[in-house]
């Protein structure tokens, strides 16, 4: 197995390397995907043949991707009568032959994308007439025909990983994601934010939990936090904190929170993940050039005693792990000075800026290395003098291509604090990924935030809590919502020696649902049930779930108005049917 999947991995990725139009195969390599696990299709197979790669489903290809001429074409099964149906296509048509009345329709990019919903909604019909067909099949022909072509292919293109992330020490290449998590993974990929809503008690947390760890490698790359009435944008997104310096002094600094630290992280890697080895190589050389050049500017600042001038009233104090200080020496500056990025530095030698005026019409600089570009073009000209005279010159160090990792950030209690407050200006970056927009602080004269692809957020959310506000409509249309509603559990299902008391739930679930049901008209059961979580247990201790946690909440509920004062008596009279 592992033999075949490696060559199968290899020969994946050499077809990915050579296509010269990634977005669309990109858009073909969802679609396939999209389309088999719409229809729970599990024999199916993507092969590559030549120039081409096929969407296989029994013995027929429904859609092929590939490029001639330097244009990209993806091609698409349809019924004969479907084209008559789109009079401005004139593509070659590849009949399949035999008497069912189809052919594959093969359009370049473009059209494909201007017909792309109506081509959907036809191959739907076209694919489940295909389902029908390979009914007949036997396992054996899937087990002899099925290659981890196509499992190497939805890795490659969605994460680009390396061969090497599949063979860790858990294999999880190899692993099958349940049924229960997969369809809500296949929504967050689509979505990128998912909302998950239910009432208490059903797992929704540990759910969101289980689906962050399927869909990155490390629990470093996802993070958990709990929403509150009085969370804000600043304790969320960027804020500015107060802390005591070096001197003992009050220092106000603008600071990266939660949403922006992690959403930093996952740009990085999703930007490095896009460079090829050699530039790769180049960056790890400069930085390498560039810490001599530290060490030579820290010793002009001390052989000039803490004050290396730039200009006559402007010089460098010292430099932090990122940043060069520098300010003047009249009044209006900062004590400890204005921070000169290294990574300013280094993209403006990168991108050949000679003059202040360059530095000012570069867009990849900060603000504030616009603002003071007169400053940094010293240090700029001063590093490309060391370079020259140090007679540095960029080796081809071998290094790996990055791979893209997957980042979830999970937002408990979602609807517990002002969504739309919380968010501000992300609100836009959560529909246009990859886009930056302007925070209200900057940091180091910066204001963008860029909420990266590879960056997912999921939120859990209590619909029996009406103390909170609801989410308005702005937020709730950037989000899909999935229902976790209460369940019988299969104590096969459980871990270790915990047991499931069906009979409880049965009977408090009667107070919601049914003929004789105890709920107020003004609620749904659906929000307020109580969850499968309940009814867990271990050993005999099932009347401390019943005594501390299912009347009181219950009893409760009678109390909100949630279930009807009927209820009480049914709610004292609860056994734990052991």
């Amino acid at each position: 197995m592992k033999k075949n999947f490696i060559e199968d991995f290899e020969k994946a990725k050499n077809y990915y390397n050579k296509v010269q139009h990634k977005e669309a195969l990109q858009e073909f390599i969802n679609l396939a995907y999209s389309l088999c696990a719409q229809h729970k299709i599990a024999n199916y197979r993507l092969a590559i043949k030549g120039k081409e790669i096929m969407l296989i489903i029994g013995m027929r290809a429904v859609l092929n991707f590939k490029e001639e001429n330097e244009t990209s074409f993806i091609g698409v099964i349809v019924n004969n009568d479907f084209i008559d149906k789109l009079p401005k296509i004139n593509s070659d048509l590849h009949a399949f032959g035999g008497s069912d009345n189809k052919s594959l329709l093969t359009l370049n990019y473009t059209l494909f994308l201007e017909y792309k919903n109506e081509i959907i909604a036809h191959i739907q019909a076209v694919i489940l007439e295909e389902l029908k067909a390979i009914k007949g099949h036997s396992k054996e022909f899937w087990n002899t025909t099925s290659t981890t072509t196509s499992v190497s292919f939805k890795h490659i293109v969605n994460e680009n990983v390396l061969l090497e992330t599949y063979f860790n020490k858990k294999e999880i290449i190899f692993k099958e994601i349940p049924a229960v998590l997969k369809d809500k993974i296949d929504v967050l990929h689509h979505k990128k934010q998912i909302i998950l809503q239910g009432p208490p008690g059903t797992g929704k947390t540990r759910l969101a939990k289980q689906i962050a760890s399927e869909m990155t490698i490390s629990e470093n790359n996802f993070k958990v936090i709990q929403f509150h009435p009085s969370y804000t944008y600043e304790d969320f997104v960027r804020g500015i904190s107060v802390k005591n310096n070096q001197d003992g002094n009050i220092e106000y600094k603008t600071e990266n929170k939660v949403l922006a630290k992690i959403a930093k992280e996952a740009l990085k890697n999703y930007t490095d993940s896009q460079k090829e080895t050699e530039s790769l190589s180049k960056e790890l050389n400069l930085k390498e050039y560039f810490t001599l050049f530290v060490d030579f500017i820290e010793d002009k600042i001390e052989e000039n005693n803490g004050f290396f001038k730039l200009t006559d009233n402007v010089g460098l104090l010292s430099s932090d792990e990122d940043a060069f200080r520098y300010k003047g020496k009249n009044d209006g500056w900062t004590k400890n000075g204005n921070r000169m990025l290294f990574k300013d530095i280094l993209q403006a030698f990168t991108d050949e800026n000679t003059v202040r005026q360059d530095l000012k019409k570069n867009p990849n600089l900060s603000g504030l290395a616009k603002q003071h570009a007169s400053y940094f073009v010293r240090i700029l000209n001063m590093f490309q003098e060391f370079f020259k005279n140090e007679k540095l010159t960029f080796e081809n160090t071998s290094v790996e291509k990055v791979a893209l990792k997957n980042y979830v950030l999970i937002i408990d209690e979602i609807n517990r604090a002002n969504l739309s407050s919380v968010l501000g200006e992300l609100i836009y970056a959560l529909e246009y990924r990859g886009e930056a927009v302007e925070s209200m602080y900057d940091i180091d004269g910066n204001r963008k935030i860029t909420l990266p692809p590879n960056l997912y957020i999921i939120g859990t959310m209590n619909t029996a809590d009406r103390s909170v506000g609801q989410i308005d409509y702005a937020i709730r249309r950037r989000f899909a919502f999935i229902d976790v509603l209460p369940e019988i559990l299969e104590e096969s299902t459980l871990e270790n020696d915990l047991k499931f008391n069906t009979d409880s739930f049965n009977e408090v679930e009667a107070l919601f649902v049914g003929d004789n049901n105890h709920l107020s008209d003004e609620f749904k059961a659906k929000d307020v049930q109580l969850g499968h979580s309940y009814f867990i247990y271990k050993e005999a201790n099932f009347d401390m779930n019943l005594k501390y946690e299912i009347k009181p909440i219950l009893q409760e509920y009678v109390a909100d108005g949630i279930l009807k004062e009927s209820a009480l008596e049914l709610i004292e009279a609860l056994k734990s049917h052991l």
